[in-house]
């Protein structure tokens, strides 16, 4: 049976127990990763080695691409010494398919698990307006919450992602991570897209084959037709707008002297 958890670091002091959240249990034991391991020692997060889609047919790579975007929606257990963990969909596709750089992917950190329970929380509760998360430096949070930008938006065919951060330079160095590992993603993913980007944009589309177009064709098409776009902006309220907008992120927030925060706050609310 499924159980539910409180969320460590989400309790105030005797006012307020913490954030409760339920753990599925996985609906096939051999969906979990590791389940043929019988020694405990052996048992722990390893990435399972990405398959040769060249070598496999339309019907397999479809199979594939399919289990990887139910595991974007519900997430995805496996066995750790004996016991088994469970990854929110964001925590899943970090290790899974958000690429550090230089082919370098996410070892599995509890921190890293708790975050991605709240973050699909947040993301899942139709009375919640957001998270605030207050971490120490060099946690992973600024690649956490884009990559859960990027998993979200593999089920969506028109959906905006908006990023800002302290300042303008430190915007675009968050969007070059993303980019990054936007681009890894199609080694890790058996799925035709066609996609378009600026310095501070990701659009993208599924398509049934991949078309060659010249840039000036993709940025009209992109124009009219249905997308999802991921962006990091300069640290204006201005920019924060769209009706189609599904997640918003102001990294170091902190630290934010450029933006009234209330007033932000109201206008991404609204």
């Amino acid at each position: 049976m499924a159980k539910t958890v409180i969320i460590p670091y989400t309790a105030r002091g005797e006012t307020f127990a913490g954030l409760k959240y339920t753990i599925p249990d996985p609906k096939d034991p051999k969906d979990v990763f590791g389940w043929d391991i019988t020694d405990k020692k052996e048992q722990y997060w390893k990435r399972p080695p990405i398959p040769n889609f060249h070598a496999m047919t339309k019907a397999e790579k479809d199979a594939y691409f399919e289990k990887e975007l139910i595991r974007s929606a519900e997430g995805a257990h496996f066995w750790n010494n004996g016991k088994i963990e469970y990854l929110a969909p964001v925590h899943y596709w970090f290790l899974m398919h958000w690429d550090l750089g230089g082919g370098k992917y996410p070892k599995f950190y509890k921190w890293h698990q708790h975050l991605g329970w709240f973050m699909h929380l947040c993301r899942t509760d139709p009375n919640c307006f957001g998270g605030f998360v207050l971490a120490s430096k060099r946690s992973g949070k600024s690649e956490f919450i884009p990559c859960e930008f990027q998993c979200d938006a593999m089920l969506q065919t028109k959906a905006e992602y908006i990023m800002q951060a302290q300042n303008d330079l430190k915007a675009k160095k968050l969007f070059r991570r993303s980019l990054g590992a936007f681009y890894s993603q199609k080694r890790s993913l058996p799925y035709t897209y066609q996609y378009y980007t600026t310095k501070s944009e990701i659009m993208f589309k599924k398509v049934d084959q991949q078309k060659k177009s010249t840039k000036k064709d993709m940025e009209e098409d992109f124009a009219v037709s249905n997308h999802v776009a991921i962006g990091a902006y300069p640290s204006k309220i201005d920019f924060v707008q769209g009706e189609t907008t599904r997640g918003y992120f102001l990294d170091e927030s902190c630290s934010q002297e450029l933006m009234d925060l209330e007033e932000l706050h109201a206008k991404v609310l609204a």
